[in-house]
């Protein structure tokens, strides 16, 4: 069992890479063109590039906060509160992140 548990761990931690190297491209993209062609770009195109650093300094944010609480969960340290949930709003929510990580290619129906 303990082989087990180091392989998924092993596996978990590659994945999370995989998942924080895509924010991280597209500020250091973004940032790039903003630092070497400030002056060329035009208004909008500014704004939709500090947009998608804002956008991926969040997710990289969201990600960093799972990942404490995974840890702390691990060591022990969290405390199991249950407390009533909207399972029609997490259903939606789910819904909508799976339409737009998937493009809308995979349609679902709640």
């Amino acid at each position: 069992i303990e082989r087990e548990l180091n392989e998924l761990k092993n596996r978990f931690v590659s994945m999370v890479s995989h998942e924080f190297r895509t924010p991280l491209g597209i500020t250091m993209s973004a940032i790039e063109l903003l630092r070497n062609h400030l002056e060329l770009l035009e208004d909008a195109k500014r704004k939709e590039l500090f947009d998608d650093i804002f956008v991926a300094t969040r997710h990289m944010a969201d990600m960093m906060e799972q990942m404490l609480v995974l840890s702390r969960a691990e060591a022990g340290k969290l405390a199991f509160r249950p407390v009533p949930i909207n399972l029609e709003g997490l259903c939606h929510r789910l819904v909508d992140e799976s339409l737009s990580a998937s493009n809308r290619r995979c349609p679902i129906e709640v």
